[in-house]
């Protein structure tokens, strides 16, 4: 008896399409991932740009202008009023973010995934966390490192207290 060997066996079809399965399931997990690492930096840059945009108005205003955190409203704002953040006192209403906000500053909302630690950092009695920049173009200094466990995402930057500046840190040289 002799086989006619000009096609495919049903086995040889079924090898292949596990192969491909296989192949596409691994490109969807590392775009699924590339596109949360994306975000992450997304934000990163968004961080940054809020504390050049709090020192340039600082120094174009001539006032004192705060970037504040929130780390239970997980949101982040410029504000050039020096009082504390007002929660709701008994009897009193809430003084909302965007109240409290300078009206031409948008509110940055900080991602579920991401943590944000705080070195040198002021803080007030409601747990705003605010770097304020001054007139001179000098700061409060301090060091904001943005993780994301999840993603291995890490990203750590530094305000210079004299000059103001905004460096971004190796993640490399903070490990010891």
């Amino acid at each position: 008896m002799k086989f006619n060997s000009k096609g495919f066996t049903l086995i040889e079809i079924i090898v292949v399409m596990v192969l491909i399965a296989f192949a596409s399931s691994l490109v969807f997990i590392n775009i699924g991932k590339s596109g949360r690492m994306k975000r992450n930096r997304l934000f990163a840059g968004n961080m940054i740009n809020l504390c050049k945009k709090a020192r340039l108005r600082a120094i174009n205003e001539c006032m004192p202008a705060c970037l504040k955190i929130s780390p239970t409203l997980r949101q982040c704002w410029i504000s050039f009023k020096d009082t504390p953040f007002k929660g709701a006192a008994d009897g009193e209403e809430a003084v909302s973010i965007e109240d409290q906000a300078d009206e031409n500053t948008s509110v940055l909302n900080i991602p579920e995934n991401m943590r944000i630690k705080g070195s040198g950092i002021r803080c007030d009695d409601n747990n705003i966390h605010y770097i304020c920049f001054y007139a001179d173009g000098s700061s409060g200094g301090g060091e904001l490192t943005l993780t994301s466990e999840e993603d291995g995402f890490a990203f750590t930057f530094r305000v210079d207290m004299l000059t103001g500046s905004i460096r971004k840190i190796d993640t490399e040289q903070l490990e010891f």
